[in-house]
């Protein structure tokens, strides 16, 4: 879903969280989590 977000231009986009979802539940939990500069992969990040 969010590709297709990035694709028509949606500012609104889950890039600093995980969204996870409790089928037993029925419930959803975002986790905020934050880049890391140490990180080779986070530096190169396209969407900020």
């Amino acid at each position: 879903m969010e590709a297709i977000k990035i694709l028509l231009g949606f500012e609104n986009l889950l890039t600093d969280c995980f969204l996870s979802y409790d089928s037993i539940r029925q419930q959803f939990k975002r986790i905020e989590i934050s880049k890391s500069e140490n990180c080779p992969i986070c530096k190169a990040s396209i969407i900020r």
